[in-house]
């Protein structure tokens, strides 16, 4: 009876070709498993020998099979693809790879069927390698090292991590105009076709207006505040489209599915400049930036196996992206979206250029580093489940077991269908190589543990930012937090990273396993230096860059503060660290030697001042918390708006906002806005603000009030 079930079994994996044994009760031995899968994948020696022959390319990497990439080893790392075929074949073998966890052998495995027969037998001939360009020169017109500069003329900018490097936010100003970007709920009142209502007062009730087409009604609104007479300004209108971006007198204007620019100096008469509204549906708009004459757009597409999309893929009917397009890392990594850059002249709207790569859904674009020269961009390839699971086999092993996961390894069929003959051979094997299960997973995480810089990576792309060329490609472990973990300065990359191995031990990971690291790649990319084991058991959760130095802030129950020496990039020292309570998650520089911290302790707002003059010994000099308050600049640094010549700033929150001064080296709040949500009418965050010589301008959807910030006495309020 037992024998019939297995032959039933059996028949059906072999005629149906949909589902395969997860349970792991057959009685094959490991050379059995291999003759089987050779015969279900119609698989033979002479091909396996002859397989590179048939390629176009008898140098290539087949990137449908697990390759090995060491970090900066030479070789062009970047390829694209050359048909449908090849960019079919790599999603269907680099989708979800990482979703089983690591080799945590239970009583069966679980796994999509999808993944296991779509895969084509024949080896990819459809990658091509790009040669590698010269190395880029530094970025010399950046100011480096310098304070970053949040004021021009006496007037606000928008806080930004380059100084000259425009970024998206909700409030643009100059010292004539503001502009404010909200979301407005409250007014659906009659539909007109202007872009603009004029303002008939300080109290003027302005409804909602349709966009006329192209435009997408939305709720989208940006106010127009004339600013010219700061003792009297005047609500000038209203635009129908969310702000970005001031360029000359024009808004550039991005929205969830279109990009324009309208001239606003003639309010009453507002003039389209140019617009691109036929995105792709799909096309998300992550990030941002505005270079001189030239708009920078980061976005992303998804694609998905199980819904056969092909190159080439339609972005607008102005971009397409063909299969000769896409770019990719020589590497595993999950493959679910292509990531485009685009390269618009923000004079005519014209599209100049365009990259595009195949990333992943935790691909980190949007912590690109973009300079006046060159675009960095990290993404995540850490390697999948079964290339750890087959490291560690014959990395360990000295048996029949290692020969049998090399041939496994060696079919061409998707890794998702490997790992399952090789956790198959793997539990058959446990009691003769490790006695138990418990001792074969404890020997795997402590593998995994001591090899984790191995298999938890950060790839960075380089592109030239004058026309998207590519410039180079290197690698350091770990991930990274956020922008502000990638500075480049003289020459150098300089990179915090946390390195994590819970991804690999599934549930059964705890963050004991994580530490932190500083990695510098000179201008090729190519390793330098590094400083490693920081913060043992925490991530980062900022850090800051600033000439020769580098702060950084861990966390996992303290705040430890770390300050680093990086005046020889060969030679990179960690001089001193600081550890307090709570944590800060952004860090802005207010002199060569203080070091602004804001976070939260206990989950309450916390604003600290580092003395870092001594950097063996930093100082926490003074620190505030607010209790009960939290703020939109423990996450976003476009938020933050500081007046270093009163050494005051502001901290927006849900309610209710704050100014905080910083002078003579003691944090206090000099003002604190409340009660607007009654005057109107709605529990309201002020979250912007803006200051033109002594008055300060505070934002919410609802309103703006101004304040002279001398006595801080209410100036003026405006409703929207």
């Amino acid at each position: 009876m037992k024998r019939t079930t297995v032959l039933i079994l059996s028949l059906t994996v072999i005629f149906s070709l949909l589902l395969i044994t997860l349970s792991v009760l057959s009685i094959r031995n490991s050379d059995e498993v291999i003759a089987d899968l050779k015969s279900r994948f119609n698989i033979t020696s002479d091909d396996d020998d002859n397989k590179d022959k048939d390629s176009t390319n008898n140098d290539e990497v087949d990137p449908a099979i697990k390759t090995t990439v060491g970090i900066n080893n030479g070789e062009a790392q970047i390829k694209q693809f050359t048909d449908n075929k090849g960019y079919q074949n790599f999603i269907r073998n680099n989708q979800d790879f990482n979703r089983y966890g690591i080799g945590m052998l239970d009583d069966g495995f679980i796994m999509e069927e999808s993944l296991l027969f779509n895969v084509e037998n024949e080896s990819l001939d459809s990658a091509r390698e790009i040669s590698q360009p010269t190395a880029f020169s530094a970025d010399t017109t950046t100011k480096e090292g310098s304070l970053p500069i949040n004021e021009i003329d006496g007037a606000s900018v928008t806080n930004t991590q380059i100084m000259g490097i425009d970024e998206y936010d909700t409030l643009k100003n100059t010292r004539e105009r503001i502009y404010y970007s909200y979301e407005d709920y409250d007014n659906f009142g009659p539909f007109q076709e202007d872009f603009f209502e004029e303002s008939t007062g300080t109290q003027a009730e302005i409804d909602f207006i349709s966009e006329p087409e192209p435009f997408y009604n939305n709720q989208t609104r940006t106010a127009v505040l004339d600013t010219s007479n700061p003792e009297n300004i005047s609500l000038l209108g209203q635009l129908k489209l969310e702000g970005g971006y001031i360029y000359e007198s024009s808004i550039l204007s991005i929205g969830d599915n279109y990009i324009s620019s309208t001239d606003v100096q003639d309010t009453k008469n507002p003039n389209l400049n140019w617009e691109i509204t036929d995105l792709n549906n799909s096309f998300y708009i992550q990030d941002s930036r505005l270079i001189d004459d030239h708009l920078l757009i980061i976005g992303e597409i998804p694609v998905y196996e199980y819904e056969n999309q092909n190159c080439p893929i339609k972005i607008s009917n102005e971009i397409t992206v063909n299969c000769d397009d896409i770019n990719y890392i020589d590497h595993e990594y999950q493959a679910n979206s292509i990531s485009i850059y685009m390269l618009i002249d923000a004079q005519n709207g014209e599209i100049e250029r365009t990259f595009s790569i195949l990333t992943n859904g935790d691909s980190q674009i949007s912590n690109s580093l973009v300079t006046f020269d060159n675009i960095f961009i990290p993404m995540s390839i850490s390697e999948s489940a079964y290339s750890v699971l087959f490291s560690f086999v014959t990395e360990t092993l000295e048996s029949d077991l290692k020969d049998n996961a090399i041939e496994i390894d060696e079919l061409s069929i998707s890794n998702s269908a490997k790992y399952i003959e090789l956790q198959s051979i793997v539990k058959q094997s446990i009691d003769e190589n490790w006695g138990n299960n418990e001792n074969y997973s404890n020997e795997y995480r402590q593998y995994v543990s001591n090899n984790v810089e191995r298999f938890s990576k950060t790839g960075i792309i380089s592109l030239n930012t004058v026309d998207l060329s590519l410039s180079n490609y290197g690698e350091v472990s770990g991930y990274i937090n956020d922008q502000f973990s990638l500075d480049f300065f003289d020459e150098h990359l300089r990179i915090f990273t946390t390195v994590d191995n819970t991804q690999f031990n599934s549930w059964r990971g705890t963050s004991d396993n994580q530490f932190n690291k500083l990695t510098i790649l000179n201008s090729d990319l190519d390793y330098v230096s590094e400083v490693s084991d920081l913060g043992k058991g925490e991530s980062v959760f900022s850090a800051r860059f600033m000439g020769d130095r580098g702060y950084v802030v861990t966390f996992r129950e303290i705040d430890p503060f770390f300050v680093f020496d990086l005046s020889d990039p060969e030679n990179p020292e960690l001089k001193g660290e600081l550890k307090i309570p709570g944590v800060s998650t952004y860090l802005h520089p207010l002199s060569e030697d203080l070091i602004l911290g804001i976070g939260n302790q206990d989950w309450d707002f916390k604003a600290s001042l580092f003395d870092v003059s001594d950097p063996e010994n930093p100082i926490e000099l003074d620190n505030y918390i607010i209790d009960g308050v939290s703020s939109e600049i423990q996450d976003n640094h476009k938020a933050f708006t500081i007046d270093r010549d009163k050494e005051i700033f502001f901290i927006p929150s849900w309610d209710e906002a704050f100014v905080m001064s910083y002078a003579q080296n003691n944090l206090s709040i000099v003002h604190k806005l409340s009660g607007y949500q009654d005057r109107w009418s709605w529990n309201e965050e002020i979250d912007r603000a803006a200051f033109i010589d002594d008055v300060f301008y505070f934002f919410s959807s609802k309103g703006v009030v101004s304040y002279n910030s001398d006595k801080w006495t209410e100036i003026q309020s405006i409703n929207f």
